[in-house]
């Protein structure tokens, strides 16, 4: 299940759920499998077709460097997936979402509320039938012309929760921004005000003046 680490003032840090790191898994398998059979099946389909032993030494040669690109891709996979989805975590505070991650290079992103335009709750197929996760992708201001997104929470077992989260903490900077607007538009127009007062009193004065010499 998702774990929350930590809520303090509206703070709270999000580790992705334990099934993301299983999705991984099965994103590797099916990103080395669907080649290697590519490969696998029409070698095997030449070598019949010609006539040739599967256990001749060209086959085994064959066999020997599949075996071995095999090996080392997924001694790369195991040693790896653990250690990024261990680095994974999502902090959403008052100000904004914080996003960390990576194993050799540590990222850490800050998208604050303010530049946030668009958000997309999404589900693959391996979300929806195998490990029941979401994510949801965030957009900026600056992303808005461009395809992709500036952030995203994967593996999250409670999506739609965290969500509507981000969206009342949109809702609460847009009308906290909008009450200094506000306040901004009300200053100004005092002084204004105060402006054109100190002048009418500077007429009135200096009429009172003239009136008085005549």
């Amino acid at each position: 299940m998702e774990a929350i680490s930590e809520t303090r003032m509206q703070t709270e840090i999000i580790l992705p759920d334990e099934r993301y790191q299983r999705k991984l898994f099965i994103v590797a398998a099916l990103a080395y499998g669907i080649p290697a059979l590519a490969i696998l099946i029409p070698f095997v389909a030449t070598m019949v077709a010609r006539g040739i032993s599967l256990t001749s030494a060209t086959a085994k040669t064959f066999y020997l460097v599949f075996g071995i690109t095999t090996l080392a891709f997924w001694v790369i996979v195991v040693a790896l997936i653990p250690s990024y989805f261990r680095s994974i975590s999502y902090e959403l505070t008052r100000d904004g979402v914080i996003v960390r991650k990576g194993v050799f290079t540590k990222v850490v992103k800050t998208i604050p509320y303010r530049n946030i335009t668009n958000m997309v709750e999404s589900r693959d197929l391996i979300d929806r039938h195998l490990v029941n996760l979401g994510s949801i992708k965030i957009q900026t201001a600056g992303k808005s012309g461009e395809t992709g997104y500036e952030a995203c929470l994967n593996g999250l077992a409670e999506w739609e929760r965290v969500h509507a989260k981000v969206a009342m903490m949109l809702k609460s900077v847009s009308s906290s921004l909008e009450g200094e607007s506000v306040k901004v538009r009300d200053g100004s127009e005092t002084e204004k005000l105060d402006a054109i007062l100190g002048e009418l009193r500077s007429i009135r004065q200096l009429l009172e003046r003239k009136s008085k010499q005549s």
